[in-house]
């Protein structure tokens, strides 16, 4: 199965209508980034800094399939080669970065969004939309899978919360304490006894009349409070 990255190249080879001066830096780049040619090439306009970048890349570029992790590079002859293209792709509103590889200095970007311009610029559409679409399918998966986890951490955080109240409300049930107390904190013990996963909002609802979340959370910080002292004790 051909990969992103071949297919990425044969879009780019595909282009051949241009300038004779585009023409000229994009062989270039070719030339240079395939060892063979050693002067540097220093390419002006925009539109040759383009086609520069482009030869470049067929040269000895590779872009990972966007559906893994994101990671351009450009592996350089040389240093001068090196630098070059750093400056290069700078101009072009890049961040690149460097590192060495087996000896070989190795320019290369894991921004997904640079990335995607990248390919813009260099005069790949389709591999561009293909890179975007897995880009934000990702992205939707990773905010999702965010989202659960986070929903998930909060109903842990309410069922251990409920379980806590609900062993205190029974210390105090267990010590004759809870029937001496007003009807109002009565009211919101029983409610939790029968509801220990109910989170606060849910309670405040079921009582009658409504109460409000801070008005619940009151209530069980109190029951709590006065089940501290005999928790843990037998009861005799």
């Amino acid at each position: 199965m051909e990969s992103f990255a071949a297919r990425v190249k044969r879009e780019l080879q595909s282009v051949t209508r241009m300038p004779t001066h585009c023409r000229r830096a994009q062989k270039a780049g070719y030339e240079i980034f395939s060892g063979e040619r050693s002067e540097w090439f220093d390419p002006k306009k925009d539109c040759c800094i383009r086609a520069f970048i482009r030869g470049a890349f067929v040269a000895a570029g590779t872009v990972s399939d966007p559906a893994g992790s994101y990671h351009f590079e450009i592996t350089c002859p040389d240093e001068e080669s090196a630098v070059g293209m750093l400056s290069l792709l700078e101009v072009c509103g890049m961040e690149p970065k460097e590192m060495q590889r087996k000896g070989s200095c190795v320019i290369y970007i894991k921004e997904g969004r640079q990335i995607r311009d990248l390919l813009t610029m260099m005069g790949a559409p389709v591999s561009m939309m293909n890179f975007e679409n897995a880009r934000i399918l990702k992205e939707v998966r990773g905010g999702v899978n965010r989202r659960v986890n986070c929903e998930t951490g909060n109903i842990n955080k309410t069922v251990a919360a409920g379980l806590k109240q609900a062993a205190a409300i029974r210390v105090l049930e267990e010590r004759g304490i809870l029937a001496d107390l007003p009807d109002s904190l009565r009211e919101t013990a029983q409610l939790r006894l029968d509801n220990p996963d109910a989170t606060i909002g849910e309670l405040g609802e079921m009582s009658s009349p409504p109460v409000s979340k801070s008005g619940i959370n009151h209530r069980l910080r109190k029951l709590c409070a006065l089940a501290k002292p005999f928790q843990g004790e037998e009861v005799s």
